[in-house]
C-alpha cells in the first residue's frame, strides 16, 4: 500500500489517510464551516488534488461540509465567494482514466435514475424484486 502525506503527516495506507478525512466530515454538521486544524489540515489536502488550481482558483476562503447526491461531501469558499465541491477521493489517489469515464457515465445516467426511482415510490415502501423483502424509499439502490 502507498503511503499518503498530507502536510507534516504521513498516514502508512490510503485507506488511513481516508478514515482521517471521514473523521473530519462526519464531524461538521451539513453546512458547518471547518475551522482550527481540520480546516488546515483540508488545505493540505488540496494541495494534493490532481485539480488543486481549478479547484482553489483565486484562493480558498472557507471550507465547508454540504450534502452532495445524498451524501457528505467538502465544499469550498473562493475567496471571491465562488464555490465548488471537491473529492477527497481524488486528493488521496488521484483517478484514472477509467475513474474519469465511469464518473461521466454515472453523471449521465443520474437523472434517469432519479426519475425511475420516483416512478417506483409512492411515498410507502415497496417490495425489492429481487430478494421480496420491502425497500424503504431511502434504502432503495437503483442500478442501471
Amino acid at each position: 500500500m502507498a503511503k499518503v502525506k498530507v502536510g507534516q503527516v504521513t498516514y502508512p495506507t490510503q485507506k488511513s489517510a481516508k478514515e482521517a478525512v471521514r473523521a473530519i466530515l462526519y464531524a461538521c454538521p451539513i453546512s458547518g464551516t471547518l475551522s482550527g486544524p481540520d480546516a488546515a489540515f483540508m488545505l493540505d489536502l488540496l494541495e494534493l488534488h490532481p485539480e488543486t488550481e481549478d479547484k482553489i482558483g483565486c484562493g480558498v476562503e472557507s471550507i465547508q461540509v454540504e450534502q452532495n447526491y445524498g451524501s457528505r461531501g467538502f465544499w469550498l469558499t473562493r475567496r471571491d465567494g465562488s464555490r465548488t465541491d471537491f473529492s477527497f477521493l481524488a486528493c488521496i489517489r488521484p483517478p484514472t482514466t477509467a475513474d474519469n469515464a465511469r464518473a461521466a457515465f454515472r453523471s449521465e445516467i443520474r437523472e434517469q435514475i432519479h426519475r425511475f426511482r420516483d416512478s417506483r415510490f409512492d411515498g410507502s415502501e415497496v417490495r425489492c424484486e429481487v430478494t421480496g423483502a420491502w425497500v424503504a424509499r431511502s434504502d432503495a439502490h437503483i442500478d442501471h
